[in-house]
């Protein structure tokens, strides 16, 4: 859980989290096995293509927490506490992809040492399926996120009146420049970085700056207006026809505004398992894609593969049950210990350097 200097917890931002990876594990499901697509897609007023745009309200998020818990902290520490929060867990899950990649189990990756320092290292490549993405399909997201860490950390030698404001001029002229790009052929690293998905950690951090200065308010129904709309335009039949990530920024956006403004002004009331959800939205979102490969090969297997509505509605609870719940017990027995472990170390290293620091008189 995040909070911030005001004493202010941040469980709409928690809740957003945890749809948000479910929004992405709903769009791997309905293809898991082609034969059921067509009974679980939809594609009228809402469409299901578009559910993976729930990492475009990830980036938002993460440039709202950077933002709003971070105004006193050092870059280095921030860096090292941005590591040992993303790193672990991406690197065993890359692992595991590798290891059964070795035991056949996932035959379509293609596996070299290359592409697992690449991956490991969150160097983008462009993989066989043509995408820029690594090893660990989800990664690609964390490929933009070290970029934004990065910016963010070299901002926090800034003042802070002027660490929004150069992050955000930076990410503009990125994305201006990938207007000549045709694709990512003509780099991955800079296709990746020159998308408009750049712009959502501005407008997160942009909401970050108000509200630690307690600047957005807003009338209860406006909050649920921009909520509900926001997600109305993200998942609208409208923004399916490109691939381009531009229309997706504003709706995003929207959704973020909506949920901190509407907590700032009426509360939101704590419910354990969506906050639970929340706390393990990195393990969900990381690690469904194998819970789903196996679901479907188990489903195969059981003989269950009929291809009619009730079968698909069927393998869709299951494996949705079973995502939820193999991810609870991925961040209950590996994510959680492990960031526990390692954030005791960093304040232990962080508060021996500050004694030599003290004795030593250095600045």
């Amino acid at each position: 859980m995040a909070s911030v200097s005001t004493g202010h917890t941040l469980l709409g931002v928690q809740y957003l989290r945890a749809i948000a990876a479910l929004m992405v594990v709903w769009y791997h499901l309905i293809v898991q096995i082609p034969e059921y697509t067509p009974f679980l897609d939809f594609h009228t007023i809402l469409d299901s293509r578009s559910l993976g745009a729930g990492v475009h309200v990830f980036f938002v998020i993460s440039g709202f927490i950077m933002t709003a818990t971070t105004q006193r902290i050092l870059p280095g520490h921030f860096a090292a506490r941005r590591v040992i929060r993303i790193v672990p867990l991406y690197w065993l899950l890359t692992a595991a992809v590798v290891g059964f990649s070795y035991l056949h189990f996932f035959q379509s990756t293609l596996v070299t040492r290359e592409l697992i320092w690449k991956s490991l290292l969150f160097v983008p490549y462009v993989a066989s399926s043509g995408r820029v993405e690594p090893l660990l399909t989800p990664g690609w997201t964390l490929n933009v996120e070290m970029v934004f860490y990065a910016a963010f950390t070299a901002a926090l030698y800034l003042s802070r009146q002027h660490r929004i404001l150069i992050v955000t001029f930076c990410f503009i002229g990125l994305v201006f420049a990938g207007l000549t790009l045709s694709g990512p052929e003509d780099g991955p690293f800079l296709w990746l970085m020159t998308r408009a998905w750049m712009l959502e950690f501005c407008t997160g951090m942009l909401i970050g700056h108000f509200y630690l200065h307690e600047a957005l308010s807003a009338p209860k129904w406006a909050c649920v207006a921009l909520t509900v709309g926001g997600f109305g335009l993200l998942l609208s039949s409208w923004l399916v026809s490109t691939d381009e990530s531009r229309p997706y920024v504003l709706p995003a956006t929207f959704i973020v505004l909506g949920v901190v403004a509407f907590e700032m002004r009426a509360g939101i009331a704590l419910r354990r398992f969506p906050m639970l959800l929340g706390n393990a939205s990195y393990s969900i979102y990381l690690s469904h894609t194998f819970v789903l490969g196996f679901s479907s090969v188990l489903w195969k297997s059981a003989g269950l593969m009929i291809a009619d509505s009730i079968h698909a509605v069927m393998f869709a609870i299951v494996s949705f049950v079973t995502v939820v719940g193999a991810s609870v017990l991925l961040y209950w027995w590996v994510e959680a210990p492990l960031l526990k472990v390692l954030s005791r170390r960093l304040e232990s290293t962080s508060g021996r350097i500050r004694m030599l620091r003290n004795r030593t008189g250095m600045p």
